[in-house]
């Protein structure tokens, strides 16, 4: 079931993957990573740390 359930969802994906609407022009995007970690211990003060990865904008 679930194999017929993503080939269905590639099939129809590919099929509505039309261009016909597609304008060209400029466009602005990006993506990146980031991680937010904390320590489950009783201690109120424990440390956090969030960091930032890749980040990338095209």
């Amino acid at each position: 079931m679930k194999r017929i359930l993503i080939l269905a969802i590639a099939v129809f994906s590919l099929i509505m993957a039309q261009d016909d609407f597609f304008e060209p022009g400029y466009s602005i995007g990006g993506y990146g990573e980031l991680h937010y970690n904390r320590a489950q211990t009783g201690d109120e003060e424990a440390t956090a740390t969030l960091d930032f990865h890749r980040f990338i904008i095209y």
